[in-house]
C-alpha cells in the first residue's frame, strides 16, 4: 500500500511538471520579444513615378496599421525611403544609402527589371532580407539553381510566366465569345510586345498558345517596337489589312498611351487586351489615355480591383487617404510589410537565418493581406483565382464609356460578358 502512494505521488509531481513547463512555454511564447524596438525597412524605388510612390504608400498603410494594434510581437516598423530613378545604378545607391546611412533592417521596393536586378545583387552581397517587385522569371531560374546563395531575396509579384499563363488560360473563352458573336469560323490575331528582357518569355508562351489553338486562332501578325516608341501607324495598318480582330498588347509605360490612342483613333475593328496599365491605375490610365480611347480594353489585374469586400474596403481607403485609386503596385507595397511582419511574428526573432524560412512557411491569411492569401512557394508569390490559395488574379474590361472597369474573367464571379464594340459587329457580321 505504502509503494503504490509513493507511485501515486511520483506520477502526480510528474504531472505538475509538465503542467508548469507547458505553462512556461505558452507564456514564452506570448512574451516573446524581437531583438530591436524598432524594425527599420527601406524603400527603394522611383519616387517620382505613380508605381514607386503608390508602393510606397501602401507599405506605410500596412506600416500604420500593424502598429495601431500594437506592433510586430511588441516592435514598431518604420519606413525609410530613397529614389532608384528607375535604374539599375539608381537602386545601388539607394540601397547603399539605406542600409550605410540609415541602418535599415530589411529591404522593399523594386519595379523594372534594371532595380530589381541590383536588388537581388545587393541583397546576396549585403545578406539582407529582401521583399520586391521583380516580373523576370531570370530570379526563378537562379534561385532554383542556387538557393543557398539567393536566400535572401523574395519575389512578391507575378512574374512573366504569371502575366502568359493568366492570358493563355483565359484565351479560349475570349476566342470562344468572339467566334460566337461575329459569326466567325477562326479569330485573327495580332501580337505586339515591348522590345524588353521581360517579354521574352512571355513571347515564348504566347506563341505556343496560338500554336495550340491553330484550329479556332490564327497569329497573322506579330511585332517588338522599341520600349519608347511613340508611332505605330506601321502596326495599325498592318493589322486592319490583315484583317486581325484580336489584339494582345505587352507593353511598359511608355509607349502604351499612344499605342491605345492611335488604336482607337484609327478605329481598328479589333478587341484589344494585354498588359496594358502595368504601370498605371485604371484612373491614371483613363486621363492619360482619354476615356473616349480606353473603352473595351481588356487587362490583367491583381487584387485591387473589388472582388472581395475586405479589397473594397482597402480600396477606398486608399483613395480617402492618399487622393487617388490605388494600383496593384499599391497592394504589393502593402503585402511587403504583411509578409515581414508575418515572417517575423512565426520566427520571433529578427535574425535572417530565422526570418527567411519563416517568411516561406508562413502563410498570410486574405483578412490580413491584400487581394487573396500570401503564400510563398520558391521564394515567389503564389497566384490563384481563389483568393483563399493565393493571391487573386482576375481580367478585367473598360465599360463601353471608357470610364470603370468590370470583371470579365474568370467566368465565376464575373460581372460582365466580354463586351464587344458595335463597330467591330458592323464589320465583320456584314
Amino acid at each position: 500500500m505504502k509503494q503504490f502512494k509513493i507511485q501515486r505521488m511520483f506520477f502526480y509531481l510528474i504531472a505538475i511538471c509538465f503542467t508548469v513547463m507547458s505553462a512556461q512555454g505558452w507564456n514564452a511564447a506570448h512574451a516573446a520579444k524581437l531583438e530591436k524596438n524598432v524594425i527599420k525597412v527601406g524603400f527603394a524605388g522611383g519616387m517620382n513615378f505613380i508605381f514607386g510612390k503608390q508602393m510606397l504608400q501602401g507599405a506605410q498603410d500596412a506600416a500604420e496599421e500593424i502598429n495601431k494594434a500594437g506592433g510586430v510581437l511588441g516592435s514598431r516598423i518604420e519606413i525609410v525611403s530613397a529614389d532608384t530613378s528607375l535604374t539599375a545604378a539608381g537602386a545601388a545607391s539607394a540601397i547603399a544609402k539605406l542600409v550605410i546611412s540609415d541602418k535599415v533592417d530589411y529591404l522593399i521596393g523594386a519595379y523594372t527589371s534594371e532595380e530589381s536586378t541590383a536588388f537581388l545583387a545587393e541583397a546576396t552581397k549585403r545578406k539582407i532580407v529582401t521583399l520586391t517587385h521583380t516580373t523576370t522569371m531570370q530570379f526563378d531560374d537562379a534561385y532554383k539553381m542556387n538557393p543557398t546563395a539567393n536566400k535572401y531575396f523574395f519575389a512578391l509579384s507575378s512574374s512573366e510566366f504569371h502575366v502568359a499563363d493568366h492570358y493563355i488560360d483565359s484565351l479560349p473563352y475570349v476566342v470562344k465569345t468572339l467566334k460566337k458573336e461575329l459569326g466567325l469560323k477562326k479569330i485573327n490575331v495580332a501580337y505586339i510586345s515591348d522590345n524588353a528582357l521581360w517579354t521574352v518569355n512571355i513571347d515564348k508562351m504566347m506563341k505556343a498558345a496560338f500554336e495550340k489553338y491553330k484550329d479556332d486562332v490564327n497569329l497573322v501578325y506579330f511585332s517588338k517596337p522599341a520600349r519608347n516608341a511613340s508611332d505605330f501607324t506601321t502596326e495599325m495598318t498592318e493589322m486592319i489589312k490583315k484583317d486581325v480582330q484580336l489584339v494582345y498588347l505587352h507593353g511598359g509605360y511608355a509607349s502604351v498611351i499612344p499605342f491605345v490612342k492611335q488604336f482607337s483613333q484609327m478605329k481598328v475593328p479589333a478587341l484589344l487586351g494585354g498588359s496594358i496599365t502595368l504601370a498605371m491605375t485604371p484612373e491614371d490610365f483613363i486621363k492619360s489615355a482619354g476615356r473616349e480611347n480606353t473603352g473595351y480594353i481588356f487587362i490583367q489585374n491583381i487584387g485591387t480591383q473589388l472582388s472581395s469586400a475586405r479589397d473594397a474596403k482597402l480600396y477606398e481607403e486608399f483613395k480617402s487617404k492618399h487622393g487617388v485609386y490605388p494600383g496593384y503596385y499599391a497592394l504589393e507595397g502593402y503585402n511587403f510589410i504583411k509578409a515581414l511582419a508575418g515572417g517575423l511574428e512565426k520566427a520571433g526573432s529578427m535574425h535572417a537565418d530565422a526570418l527567411i524560412p519563416a517568411i516561406e512557411k508562413n502563410v498570410v491569411p486574405p483578412e490580413k493581406a491584400w487581394g487573396g492569401a500570401i503564400k510563398i512557394v520558391n521564394h515567389r508569390l503564389v497566384f490563384d483565382y481563389n483568393g483563399n490559395k493565393g493571391m487573386r488574379k482576375y481580367t478585367v474590361q473598360y465599360t463601353p464609356e471608357g470610364d470603370k472597369t468590370v470583371i470579365i474573367y474568370p467566368e465565376k464571379g464575373a460581372m460582365s460578358k466580354i463586351m464587344i464594340p458595335d463597330f467591330m459587329y458592323k464589320k465583320w457580321k456584314e
